[in-house]
């Protein structure tokens, strides 16, 4: 017979062996509910030594009570005896460990067999995450509802309407303003079309929804005598499908009714308001034009002593080295005072306050001129340059000499700048037409300097910039020349164009249309140092010199030094004006500043007429001639000293030549 004792002892050991690699903490009791066994997996929930150490101290394992009050100790009893009766029990249990840490579980007790008696077995899932889980999802549920009920009120709160609908078209959600204004309840709209509200462009393409989907997000309607604007989003769901519809629409029937008197008004206002700007604009213009005033003085003055006195000394016994000196201190002040100039300059342009003269001139004689100027630059650097005029032309013009001066000096400067040894420099200048004493000129300038990459023409234009950030650098210059020149050929009513490639060259152009004058030429007239040299017939010739500043003062006696002109000074207009009444015929000539303190040369110039006429019989009897020396040298301000009674007006820094050339003319 087989030993039956051998297979029992095996089979207890299997089920052992199954009952310690249970995943969940069992544990066993007798019919007399003692615990007389556990699993491994026990110990470890339970953080325990070994098995014998749960046994030991089972209701440590548990709080005095449970979460409903009921003692532990009893419960647990209570609970066992329930199970062997009924063989099943299914519940939750607050379990701790040795700590106090609490461990929530599910056990399940199960009444069974073991060998001729009852025992029960307890099984135990452990809480903890399932809890917290739950505990989480209960969290963000909590939120959930307060954040919808949240946005739910500010949507009622809102003064719009608001409706949401589904992918279906049904209604999800209205908001009170749309539940009053449409006389409709939510709950009696939700799950339902949105055409059951009846309205006029229900239905029709003219539905918001309809529109939407032709991606039209805007429409309009009307309801009670109301207009409303709908504005309507597509909604996309976290997949970025289309969702539903969220619609906000608001009454803009006031707003209608508001732009109706607007409109009324805006016909009434029109005229005033256009007025006001252009008083404002006006008054800006003046105070550019006033600031731009008070810096062409005080930049201009400091300029006429350096250039008076370089002049005058050149003409001292000195050392040809000095000489030297003197020159290049005297032509690096007049390119400085050049540059000054077109600072100034465009800053009226862009102030708006820059207006172009219409006098005669001999094109002839500009050109001549730029070519003087040029052609030792060029002749220094090796550079071959061809001017070239069509004979055609007629030599007098009217325009701006000055400005188209400036204009072809800064081109052709540009031209020999960028141009190395070697080089050519061509300026040509061609009649494109000519028809009711009009003239249209086209003027090139080209070279075969470094030139310029297409994409950097656009820049040469701005003011300070060179195409090369680095050009600066290598070539002398403050790269405003061509933004000077663009700007004075765009007041001429043309733009200049550029054609470049790098390495081979440059050519900038532009037409210019002048009106042409008759067609007698016009002789230019001598210079007046061509007889300066000789003695002049100045003598017992008196004048009075109105000049605050002590060196200008000083430059204008030193010129003056040689003519036999005998000339008293006043620091200021109300000494000018108290020198000119103790004795008006004492004086053949004023040369008067501008800006001085005490009293300016505007308002002596004025008293000084006011003498005159007081002292005079004949209101048509000439009064002593009065000459503006200034650095104020724009157009207005040459009108403005007019104006105020002056007879001419001479620029600072003063130019000797044209002083003598004045001074032949009056005296």
């Amino acid at each position: 017979m087989p030993d039956t004792s051998k297979k029992t002892s095996a089979d207890n050991e299997n089920i052992k062996i199954m009952f310690d690699a249970m995943p969940l903490a069992c544990r066993l009791w007798n019919k007399d509910l003692e615990l007389f066994d556990c699993n491994d997996e026990t110990v470890r929930l339970f953080g325990l030594k070994d098995k014998q150490e749960y046994l030991n101290r089972y209701f440590e394992l548990s709080p005095e009570f449970q979460p409903d009050g009921e003692c532990s100790h009893e419960k647990t009893l209570s609970t066992l005896k329930r199970v062997l009766k009924e063989g099943r029990f299914v519940f939750e249990w607050m379990h701790q460990k040795l700590d106090g840490t609490p461990l929530p579980v599910e056990i399940t007790l199960v009444r069974m067999k073991y060998y001729d008696d009852y025992v029960i077995a307890g099984y135990t899932h452990d809480l903890r995450e399932p809890k917290a889980l739950l505990n989480a999802i209960h969290d963000e549920k909590e939120k959930f509802m307060k954040t919808a009920h949240w946005y739910e009120s500010i949507l009622d709160a809102l003064p719009f309407l608001v409706t949401v609908q589904d992918i279906n078209e049904n209604f999800t959600f209205i908001n009170a303003t749309a539940e009053k204004t449409f006389g409709k309840k939510r709950q009696d709209v939700i799950g339902k079309p949105c055409s059951n509200l009846g309205l006029n462009i229900c239905n029709t393409d003219s539905c918001a929804i309809a529109c939407a989907k032709q991606n039209q997000m805007q429409t309009y309607f009307t309801h009670e005598n109301a207009s409303y604007q709908a504005d309507i989003k597509i909604l996309k769901d976290l997949h970025d499908k289309s969702s539903g519809y969220i619609e906000v629409i608001q009454d803009i029937t006031n707003m209608e009714n508001m732009l109706r008197r607007q409109a009324e008004l805006e016909a009434q206002l029109k005229m005033e308001e256009m007025a006001k700007n252009q008083a404002k604009a006006e008054a800006a213009s003046a105070a550019k034009s006033e600031f731009l005033a008070h810096m062409s003085h005080e930049i201009r003055t400091p300029m006429n002593s350096i250039i008076g006195f370089s002049e005058l000394a050149f003409e001292e016994a000195i050392s040809p080295k000095a000489k030297d000196y003197l020159s290049k201190i005297t032509e690096n002040s007049k390119l400085l005072l050049q540059l000054i100039n077109d600072i100034l300059d465009i800053s009226k342009i862009e102030a708006g306050s820059m207006k172009l003269e219409a006098i005669p001139f001999d094109l002839q004689d500009l050109l001549a001129d730029c070519q003087s100027i040029i052609y030792p630059k060029a002749v220094e650097k090796g550079i071959e340059v061809y001017f070239y005029a069509e004979p055609s032309i007629k030599k007098e013009l009217y325009g701006d000499p000055l400005r188209l001066r400036q204009v072809l000096l800064n081109l052709l400067s540009n031209a020999v700048k960028f141009t190395n040894a070697e080089g050519t420099i061509t300026f040509s200048v061609k009649k494109i037409k000519e028809e009711n004493r009009q003239c249209t000129l086209k003027i090139i300038i080209s070279d075969t300097g470094i030139g310029i990459p297409k994409e950097e023409t656009e820049k040469i234009f701005g003011i300070f910039e060179q195409a090369d950030g680095n050009t600066n650098r290598k070539y002398e210059g403050s790269g405003m020349g061509l933004s000077y020149a663009a700007r004075i050929v765009h007041l001429m009513g043309s733009e200049i164009h550029v054609e470049s490639e790098p390495g081979k060259g440059s050519a900038f152009s532009f037409e210019i249309t002048i009106e042409r004058g008759g067609e007698k030429e016009t002789k230019a007239p001598s210079s007046p140092a061509e007889n300066w040299g000789k003695k002049p017939k100045f003598h017992c010739k008196a004048i009075l010199l109105a000049e605050d500043v002590e060196i200008n003062r000083e430059i204008v006696l030193s010129l003056l030094e040689n003519t036999g002109i005998a000339i008293d000074c006043a620091e200021n207009g109300i000494k000018a004006v108290e020198m000119f009444r103790e004795d008006p015929s004492k004086y053949e000539l004023i040369l008067m500043d501008i800006h001085m303190p005490e009293m300016d040369g505007y308002e002596a110039t004025r008293q000084i007429r006011a003498i005159e006429a007081e002292q005079s019989s004949s209101s048509n009897a000439k009064g002593v001639p009065i000459i503006a020396m200034t650095a104020n040298i724009f157009k207005e301000d040459v009108e403005k000293c007019l104006e105020a009674g002056m007879d001419f007006h001479l620029g600072k820094p003063l130019d000797f030549e044209r002083l003598m050339k004045e001074l032949e003319k009056f005296l």
